[in-house]
């Protein structure tokens, strides 16, 4: 079809992804255009309105050691203190500067030891490859992306990135169990290198390479652009200009630094925040933690066009998660985790930026039985993008702001989204590269990184579908109930992104997650029982005592929050009638005192 000045962005096929390539494609032209700008103007015409010029101030270097506040400001003092922390000498300290909300706390969680921060990606190399060709291209890759050389300290209370003026150091290892137990065994902690390369060659002539990096220096989308990097380098030779080379990584923490208005944060999580209350979905541990398990659940979802309603992909899942957890905890203001890739910020050639922009922020849904399902979307998915210049902010700052902000952040689920081709070595083919086999290291590794939360949902964007990896804690939801969850999320994003649906309906009209799945299920329970109910003609406080009597030492609750025998349960009820009987207005037998 043909692109015209009314062509609708999203209508077109467009989404945050698609936003950010057209944002880096645009300003390889000399056009400033923001992923926000798109979204708020969609068609052609008013996204020509809304461009700007790119200047050269925009794509000027960052000075090193120019963006830390002034009581670091003492370079030579600060480059020594810095190279003791990392044990290194004070003239290899290139550049200083404050870390992101995210690895500061990506490396005070990654310290408890069970390296659930760290990725080893494990590839098997074919015969044909060059392996010293390969180890010079990596090299290469290594010197061009600071990040790469960058460690993380902690000096005058202040966590800090450290570029170190390093080589690649290699591994090398006969044996790649013995490579894999040896790299386990050394933590990546602070003042350490957070990337590490390594190359063993077996007895049985099987070569592997293996590049274990921290979080606190990469992300999924950075993933890709270190292997296409290698890869570059492989073909055209170390030293030669790459194009579309990387943009340094101190360009985003200088938005952080200089573009992001810290009182306009706390004012919009505020406004965020306010009046929420927790709920409880899904409910606290069943066993003590020591018995915790993990599983893992994948669901595949249709992506139908959804072109009548002008929302993207992400605010459909967004609004899908929030309708399953609504059903679920009974309530109309719910509140989930999400992990966003922090590419749709202002700043030159971010898509191409090497480094760990990515964010996890708390998302607010109310809705009412009442509202249209285009309200819903539309309020959704403008919330995320009013969000944008505020992602960044960190979970612990928010939480700082107060009580209803703390609520805000006690979610349990988390939604991460990410497009498919963020994968390394995905739609590579022909030469050398063509046959590398990436091997997972170990599952347990990469599912560590989703066990913060009762429940994660991994969602990964195809062209026609959407595939769901639900990694959940056992003690805190049954695998059946899991299963029902899914089934319900599936249901919800399948009706929202019906083009056929009717998006003036309300959502009580329109959207009903009880389907046959639930109903077999039911059935199921019912047919496990041996006899009917049998009619008993007595009022349920005398049925209560009865039990009282005849077991009070028995439990009679069993929540998440509390235990109880029969006996307490009598003593508390009592309390409370008593209490109830001394407030005015209430008589012993005659006021009826609703609970539910």
């Amino acid at each position: 079809d043909s692109i015209g000045l009314d062509t609708h962005f999203i209508r077109a096929g467009g989404d945050s992804v698609t936003a950010m390539r057209l944002v880096g494609t645009a300003q390889q032209r000399g056009i400033s255009l923001s992923v926000v700008a798109i979204f708020e103007n969609p068609t052609l015409q008013a996204m020509a309105q809304a461009a700007k010029v790119v200047t050269e101030h925009d794509l000027h270097d960052v000075p090193p050691f120019s963006l830390l506040p002034s009581a670091l400001r003492d370079v030579d003092m600060l480059r020594q203190d810095a190279s003791r922390a990392c044990s290194t000498e004070p003239e290899q300290v290139l550049d200083v500067y404050p870390a992101t909300a995210l690895q500061e706390g990506i490396m005070s969680l990654s310290q408890q030891g069970d390296g659930a921060y760290v990725a080893r990606n494990i590839f098997r190399l074919p015969p044909t490859m060059d392996v010293d060709r390969l180890k010079r291209a990596c090299e290469d890759t290594y010197t061009r992306h600071e990040i790469l050389r960058t460690r993380i300290v902690m000096l005058r209370d202040q966590t800090l990135q450290v570029v170190i003026d390093d080589e690649l150091r290699w591994r090398n290892d006969t044996v790649l169990q013995s490579y894999v137990a040896h790299c386990k065994s050394e933590p990546m902690g602070y003042g350490a290198p957070l990337s590490r390369f390594g190359i063993v060659s077996t007895s049985t002539n099987e070569t592997w390479f293996i590049l274990t990096l921290h979080h606190a220096i990469y992300d999924g989308w950075s993933s890709k652009l270190l292997i296409d990097a290698v890869m570059s380098a492989y073909e055209v030779g170390p030293h030669h200009q790459i194009h579309g080379s990387s943009a340094p990584f101190n360009r985003f923490i200088k938005y952080l630094v200089e573009d992001c208005d810290e009182s306009a944060s706390v004012d919009f999580w505020r406004d965020q925040s306010a009046g929420f209350e927790p709920f409880t979905f899904p409910q606290g541990p069943r066993q003590t933690p020591s018995d915790t398990q993990w599983a893992r659940l994948r669901h595949e979802l249709p992506l139908s066009s959804h072109a009548i309603v002008d929302v993207t992909t992400n605010a459909l899942l967004r609004t899908a998660w929030a309708l399953t957890l609504s059903a679920h905890a009974d309530t109309s203001d719910v509140a989930f985790g999400a992990t966003i890739s922090g590419r749709n910020v202002p700043v030159p050639r971010v898509e191409m930026m090497v480094g760990p922009t990515f964010a996890t922020v708390p998302v607010r849904v109310t809705m009412q039985g009442a509202t249209s399902i285009q309200k819903l979307l539309s309020d959704v998915q403008k919330s995320s993008i009013d969000m944008v210049p505020h992602q960044q902010f960190g979970l612990l700052r928010i939480r700082d702001i107060g009580p209803d902000a703390q609520n805000l952040c006690r979610f349990k689920t988390l939604l991460v989204v990410q497009s498919s081709d963020q994968e390394s070595l995905r739609g590579s083919d022909g030469g050398d590269f063509g046959q590398v086999l990436n091997v997972a290291a170990d599952e347990h590794e990469h599912d560590n990184i989703f066990r913060s939360y009762a429940i994660t949902l991994e969602c990964s964007m195809h062209k026609d579908r959407v595939i769901v990896d639900a990694h959940y804690d056992t003690n805190t939801i049954a695998p059946e109930m899991m299963v029902m969850v899914l089934n319900h999320f599936r249901r919800a994003f399948v009706n929202l992104s019906d083009g056929q649906v009717d998006t003036s309906m309300t959502i009580r009209q329109s959207l009903d997650l009880f389907g046959g799945e639930d109903k077999r299920v039911i059935d199921k329970w019912a047919a496990q029982t041996t006899a009917p109910p049998k009619q008993i003609d007595a009022c349920l406080h005398d049925l209560f005592r009865r039990q009282v009597l005849s077991r009070p030492d028995e439990e009679a609750v069993h929540a998440w929050d509390m235990s109880a025998t029969y006996a307490e349960l009598d003593d508390m009820s009592s309390l409370l009638a008593h209490h109830l009987v001394s407030q005015d207005g209430h008589s012993a037998g005659e006021s009826l005192i609703p609970f539910c």
